[in-house]
Order: C-alpha cells, then sequence, then structure tokens
C-alpha cells in the first residue's frame, strides 16, 4: 500500500470515528458565530470623541557665524574660514558673517520676511536705560524651495573703536554697555502664519569678541479635526482617555474608525459561514464513507501490518479451532503468544498458531456456519470430511513471505494444501 493509500484510509478512519463529533462542534461555533453577530447588529455601537492633529507644518530658524582670516596670525592659515567659534580674534578675523537660515514647508509657496540687526544697549542693575538698533540685512521672498537664507557681514573693529566707545565712555561709572544681535522672521503660508525670534549676545573686548551660536527657533502648527469614532466595549472601558487624546495615527489603528462595529460583525458572519460549510462538508465525506466496521478493520490491519505474514491455515481437525471476533484480540493473541498472524488469502482468513490450536478471525461478511466459536473437537460431519482429504498427508501452516513465524503440530513438512501463493 502507497504512502498516500495509507493516509487516505487513516482520514478515512479519523472521519468514520470522529467526524459525527466535528460536526456537532462546527454547528455549535456556527451557530455562536451568527447569534453574536446578530446581537452586535443591533445593538448600537458606543462612540467616542476623539481630537487628530491634522495637516501639520514646521518652521524654524538657525542662526550661524563664520569669519575669515584677513589680517597676518601664526594661528591660521591665510584665507582660512572659521564658523561658529568660541572666540574670535580681532587682530585675525575683525569681519564676522551673521549667517540666518529659515526652513519651511517644500510643498507649497510660503511668504517669508527675514531680518538681521543689532543692538546696542546700556544697562544698570539689569535695567535698560539706552538701547540702540541698526539694521544689517532685510528679505522678503516667496519661497517654494522650503529654504530662505540671509547673511549680513559686521566690522567688529569698527563697532569697537565706534559707536560702542563712544557710548562706553558717556556711561562709564554708571553702567554697561553690551551688544546683541537679532534675527526675527515672519511667515505666512496658506494655512498658517507666525514669526520666528533668534537673539544671541555679543561680546567685544580689545582683543577679541564672541558670538553664541548656532542658536535657533522653531514652531510648529496643525490643525485640530474632532470626530466621532464607534469602538468596542474593551476600548470604551480601558482605552478612553487614550482616544480622548489621539493623533492624527489614531485613525490608521485597526478596530477604530466608523466601520468597527460593522467589521466586527463581518468577521462573526464569516465565521459562522465557514463553520457551516465545513460542518456540511464533512457530513457529505461521511455519509459517503463505507460502513464504519469495515473502515476500522482495514485501519487495524494496516497499523498492525508487521505482525502480518501471507501463508495457508491447515483445516485438518487435529486442531483446535477458536473464532475470534474482533481483528485486534487476534493481533494481542499472536504478540502475547510470540507467534505472527497468518492471513489466508485463499479462505480470506487470519489466523494464529499456537500449538494444537487455531485462534482464527474471518471479516464478518466473508463469515459462515463454519466461524462459529468452537471448543474441542469439530463435529463429525466435519472431521469425517476433512479426514478424507487429509488422509494423503496431514498438512503445515506455512508463510509465503520471508522471515514469518508458522506454526504446526504435523510431523510432516510436505502438503498440497500448504503451497506458496501470492498475495
Amino acid at each position: 500500500m502507497t504512502s498516500q493509500s495509507q493516509s487516505v484510509l487513516r482520514l478515512k478512519y479519523l472521519l468514520s470515528r470522529y467526524g459525527t463529533l466535528a460536526i456537532v462542534g462546527l454547528l455549535l461555533v456556527s451557530t455562536v458565530a451568527f447569534a453574536s453577530a446578530a446581537l452586535a447588529y443591533a445593538e448600537p455601537p458606543e462612540t467616542q470623541q476623539i481630537t487628530e492633529q491634522t495637516d501639520k507644518q514646521s518652521f524654524e530658524t538657525t542662526v550661524n557665524t563664520s569669519a575669515a582670516v584677513t589680517e597676518n596670525t601664526t594661528l591660521y592659515e591665510p584665507d582660512q574660514t572659521l564658523s561658529n567659534m568660541p572666540v574670535y580674534l580681532l587682530s585675525a578675523s575683525p569681519n564676522v558673517t551673521i549667517r540666518a537660515q529659515t526652513a519651511v514647508p517644500d510643498d507649497r509657496a510660503i511668504a517669508v520676511t527675514q531680518q538681521i540687526r543689532i543692538e546696542l544697549y546700556a544697562t544698570r542693575a539689569e535695567d535698560v536705560f539706552w538701547r540702540e538698533t541698526r539694521t544689517l540685512a532685510n528679505d522678503s521672498a516667496q519661497v517654494t524651495d522650503g529654504r530662505l537664507e540671509t547673511q549680513a557681514t559686521i566690522n567688529v573693529r569698527e563697532i569697537r573703536d565706534g559707536r560702542l566707545n563712544e557710548v562706553q565712555s558717556e556711561v562709564q561709572g554708571v553702567g554697561a554697555v553690551r551688544a546683541e544681535i537679532h534675527v526675527d522672521t515672519v511667515y505666512e503660508s496658506d494655512k498658517y502664519q507666525g514669526s520666528l525670534s533668534v537673539t544671541t549676545p555679543m561680546r567685544i573686548t580689545d582683543r577679541s569678541y564672541t558670538i553664541d551660536a548656532p542658536r535657533s527657533d522653531e514652531r510648529s502648527h496643525t490643525t485640530p479635526v474632532t470626530r466621532t469614532v464607534a469602538v468596542s466595549g474593551a476600548e470604551a472601558a480601558v482605552g478612553a482617555s487614550d482616544l480622548s487624546n489621539a493623533t492624527a495615527q489614531a485613525g490608521l489603528l485597526p478596530g477604530t474608525g466608523p466601520n468597527a462595529v460593522g467589521s466586527d460583525t463581518a468577521l462573526r458572519s464569516g465565521l459562522g459561514i465557514l463553520a457551516l460549510a465545513a460542518a456540511l462538508v464533512l457530513w457529505r465525506v461521511q455519509d459517503r464513507l463505507p460502513d464504519r466496521e469495515g473502515i476500522e478493520q482495514a485501519y487495524d490491519k494496516l497499523r498492525y501490518t508487521e505482525w502480518i505474514s501471507r501463508g495457508r491455515i491447515p483445516e485438518s481437525d487435529t486442531y483446535q479451532r477458536v473464532v475470534i471476533e474482533e481483528f485486534v484480540d487476534l493481533i494481542d493473541i499472536a504478540i502475547d503468544s510470540d507467534k505472527r498472524v497468518i492471513h489466508d488469502r485463499t479462505q480470506d482468513r487470519y489466523g494464529v498458531i499456537d500449538g494444537t490450536t487455531i485462534y482464527q478471525y474471518s471479516d464478518p461478511r466473508d463469515r459462515s456456519e463454519h466461524d462459529e466459536p468452537l471448543s474441542g473437537i469439530a463435529p463429525t460431519a466435519v472431521n469425517e470430511e476433512r479426514q478424507d482429504r487429509e488422509s494423503a498427508s496431514p498438512p503445515d501452516a506455512q508463510v509465503t513471505d520471508g522471515g514469518s513465524d508458522s506454526e504446526s503440530t504435523d510431523s510432516s513438512s510436505d502438503s498440497p494444501n500448504a503451497a506458496d501463493e501470492d498475495c
């Protein structure tokens, strides 16, 4: 028997034995699924208000500094450009460039105005009593590529020796004079408008100056949208606080949205239909199977095939015959007595020969009066007929496949009734 035939037989055996139980279970699953789907459809879904932040746009202004080496110095290479240094030397780089870069969304046109200013002011005990502002650069543009850059160059030595020195002389002993760089950005998109401001202190001494950079300012805008969604009971009880603060990603989560209950109902209905269809298929297949007893016997013969050998069961009345009702019982006898089961295809019987006793089994459809359980010697009529047939030579039980056991109490080893045959 091929492996495919064995698999089919095992499947038939499982269906014949457990098919009814499986059908009942599938019908139960189908009933429960349809009932729960009907209840979910009949009951109105629970709803929850959630707020999503949509159409996010971000704006950012960053200020950097750089200074080229234009004077004779042993510290740097000629024409070297220094960027965002913690300190610049007036003897090496008296000119500093303030660079303001503003990043805006690049998927739409944004109106941007950007201004760079330097402010000088005098303070006393942190209170400003004098202020002077000068605009260094001012740009306005309709930005479509997502970036606007404005820059201005300051001669720090000129500021130190000029206006800063004048004010310092006048307020000496009264207050302190300070300088700051201001970058102001105003933007307006199709939905949002606002401003950004970056201020960085500028400290100037006789030999050096410092500007804290890089520095930046950023701002984001979103449009809140509130909507009502259907939620399951578990979500309403456990996740209500999360839903109320949901972001735009909440609409992408499974189980939320206006179709949540509808999807759940469809899932239950689909499960009910699948279970019902599977039950019908099993019922049709089981209805076409042969009788359960025949399938179980065929399966038992397949399971215990290593205990079965092909041969002839002797018909001599010298053997006491015991008819076994179940095939597995015959296998148990063979295992307990350490004998093999002989399959006599001529008589379509299975037997175990143990001394002078033959335990034999026949399929129920092949049983006759001769297969009634016997105890002791067979009836006289049968004995006389067998004695006439055996007068020439008593038969032995022989097995036709190699390596199998055979039992016979007759002293003769050759018998025409025990000739080998092919299966």
